[in-house]
């Protein structure tokens, strides 16, 4: 037997087998947390196969979310240097999680496609929509704006009056 001192104060005594049974499962959950931590500071599936391949798996891992649906439309696959994809990819997952958090959508649609040779991102959500004065950005959004200025691309918000927000990210070529 093995005597614990719990928080409160109180002794308990455990069988060492049970103690270690804890332990081993202590660390695999913390050994998982940290995998899926290491995955979103890089996404591998951004490394190995660029841009468009990763936002599909961002919308994977968006559909494991309660009532919530993620569709990627790659309608053109656009191929930029590894600095500019991570940063635009970026972008995107703040713009995807910040519609699941604050504007409790039922579909977010991610759109990768090109306009009169600009190429451009939209990712639009059926959520409730931000206010029509949102003047005061956030630091989430202030950081999307940071990160497409490093990429030579632009950024701007729509609060759309049917429902929803979409944030256009056009990516500029010269």
């Amino acid at each position: 037997m093995l005597c614990i001192k719990e928080k409160s104060g109180k002794k308990r005594y455990v069988k060492e087998h049970a103690l270690a049974e804890k332990i081993e499962q202590l660390i695999s959950e913390a050994t998982n947390k940290a995998r899926n931590l290491s995955k979103g500071l890089c996404p591998a599936e951004l490394v190995a196969h660029g841009l468009a391949s990763a936002l599909r798996e961002l919308c994977r891992k968006v559909e494991s979310f309660p009532r919530v649906s993620c569709l990627f439309e790659p309608g053109k696959n656009i191929l930029l240097e590894k600095e500019r994809d991570a940063h635009i990819y970026y972008i995107v997952q703040e713009a995807v999680y910040n519609a699941v958090k604050h504007a409790r959508p039922t579909k977010i649609v991610i759109t990768l496609s090109e306009e009169n040779n600009t190429p451009f991102i939209r990712i639009q959500d059926d959520g409730i929509g931000m206010k029509k004065n949102f003047a005061s950005k956030g630091v989430g959004m202030r950081i999307m704006a940071h990160r497409a200025e490093k990429a030579n691309a632009s950024i701007s918000w729509d609060s759309l009056d049917t429902r929803g927000t979409a944030v256009n990210i056009l990516l500029n070529t010269s």
